[in-house]
């Protein structure tokens, strides 16, 4: 098995060893730019009834929670509709007190 080998101008190449399939912890975010996505995935879970703001102002009535990305979170507003709200600029999300 030869370690080296040439590209044709001369120039000799090591072969890298294979990567292992477990490099990155799943359960742990790895880049920063996962951060708001691993943060709202695990503090809220699909159906969490929620609030969502624009600074002080409340956007609808109150929506329930789908998923979240890496800038933006998708939920249903107080009308049925399916919005996807970026992260961004004064929005904060908060999730209502559950009556028992």
């Amino acid at each position: 098995m030869r370690k080296n080998t040439s590209s044709g101008n001369g120039y000799k190449h090591k072969k890298s060893p294979p990567l292992s399939r477990n490099v990155a912890n799943t359960n742990s975010p790895t880049k920063v730019d996962d951060f708001p996505n691993t943060i709202l995935n695990k503090y809220f879970t699909l159906g969490d009834k929620i609030n969502v703001y624009a600074g002080s102002k409340q956007l609808g009535q109150r929506g329930t929670f789908l998923t979240a990305g890496p800038d933006f979170f998708i939920w249903i507003d107080s009308d049925g509709y399916v919005r996807l709200q970026m992260i961004s600029g004064g929005i904060s999300i908060g999730q209502t007190k559950k009556k028992y």
